[in-house]
């Protein structure tokens, strides 16, 4: 099998530290190459409206299903979050989760930037009262929306990225753009927070092909410490202005972050994140790698990992140029720890791309043999199966 290498991306690429800190990115350049991943996550990002309606749709009715008390066994039962649309949450944590990142009151935008072309391709802005989304829409990469200027700097917001050089300051002027189109939208809300998570594509399609939500987890601390932390020229992504209580996370340890957000989404517990039934033919036809090596060859080979071991993983050292010179990229996961394979499950595929949700945290005994017994439910939202 061909393997290539870090050295072949072309320089110009201004995502290029960050591929390695990717694991899912990494692992699909390293079997398909540079021009391959550019294509992958252009026609990934392409698809993000299509992935969002579907998971804010589904996060709203099972909402609405649960205050209307049809839900049984909400702790079972798993949805995507609003912001950010990559992480999943129980149903009966959703509202307190948000409260507690966001506030009472807050309007929260996910910005992806394409990177190559370096422009803005799609936004989800949405706007939460008590923790509980009321009101959102999406702009893709063809929505006339994008073309609006700032008011003071005169750039259009898919722009913006192209003209200013931090993302943190792409950030600014988005929130600065953004708070006066939700004024002139929804003037109920015009007093209200305002977030903006830039992100460039990359690391958005790096969590959307994650199946692990302790991974995602301690991905978004990753990203969002890619400066401070591994010393990379910027943020993969970040938040501005950064929420007080995720910014205190942050600063904990990769770890200790994962653990303090796993336990109010999930209660620590492991969930195999899904990815839903429509997005499958589009994946496939569009991206047959992708969905060969980020999803079914994953699960054969790499498994899933326990929380233990995500939280124990050896990330390379990014901070030293040797790294990057000698492609000391790999991920070290103790030796002393077994991921979960569908065997272990005596399930199949099918059903395990849908969601799985298991009764194993950090604490779980590492020398405990997982097995079906260990499953909680499977699928997510409304189609989610309770098991006894």
């Amino acid at each position: 099998m061909v393997r290539y290498h870090y050295g072949d991306v072309p320089d110009n690429i201004i995502t290029k530290p960050f591929i390695p800190l990717g694991y899912n990115v990494y692992t699909l350049f390293r079997e398909t190459g540079h021009e391959y991943l550019n294509k992958a996550l252009n026609a990934l990002s392409s698809q993000l409206y299509d992935f969002a309606v579907v998971r804010l749709d589904e996060a709203i009715m099972t909402s609405r299903n649960l205050i209307a008390g049809k839900v049984t066994d909400p702790d079972k039962v798993l949805l995507y979050a609003f912001f950010p649309p990559v992480i999943t949450l129980q149903v009966d944590l959703q509202q307190g989760v948000n409260k507690l990142l966001y506030g009472e009151s807050a309007s929260t935008a996910f910005c992806v930037i394409n990177d190559i072309t370096r422009e803005i391709v799609f936004i989800l802005c949405s706007h939460q009262e008590s923790g509980i989304p009321v009101d959102w829409w999406i702009a893709g990469p063809d929505d006339e929306l994008l073309d609006r200027r700032h008011l003071k700097y005169g750039m259009k917001i898919r722009e913006i990225p192209k003209k200013v050089k931090s993302i943190y300051k792409v950030g600014e002027r988005l929130v600065n753009i953004l708070k006066d189109i939700r004024n002139e939208r929804t003037p109920q809300f015009s007093l209200s927070a305002f977030v903006v998570c830039p992100v460039y594509g990359s690391g958005a399609c790096n969590f959307l092909v994650e199946n692990s939500n302790w991974e995602v987890l301690c991905g978004l601390h990753d990203g969002m410490n890619s400066k401070d932390l591994y010393k990379l020229p910027d943020y993969w992504f970040c938040y501005v202005p950064w929420p007080p209580f995720i910014r205190t996370l942050s600063f904990l340890g990769r770890g200790n972050f994962a653990k303090r957000l796993a336990g109010l989404s999930t209660d620590f517990r492991l969930y195999s994140q899904p990815i839903e039934d429509k997005m499958v033919p589009l994946l496939k036809e569009k991206v047959p790698e992708v969905w060969e090596i980020n999803f079914i060859k994953k699960w054969h080979d790499r498994g899933l990992p326990t929380p233990l071991m995500t939280i124990n993983c050896q990330l390379p050292n990014f901070a030293d140029k040797k790294t990057y010179d000698e492609e000391k990229f790999d991920w070290i996961y103790p030796n002393d720890l077994k991921s979960i394979f569908l065997e272990d499950l005596e399930m199949e595929m099918e059903e395990a791309l849908h969601g799985l949700f298991l009764n194993i945290t950090h604490e779980t005994d590492k020398t405990l043999k997982i097995d079906k017994s260990y499953i909680l439910s499977t699928g997510y939202g409304r189609k989610t199966k309770i098991w006894d």
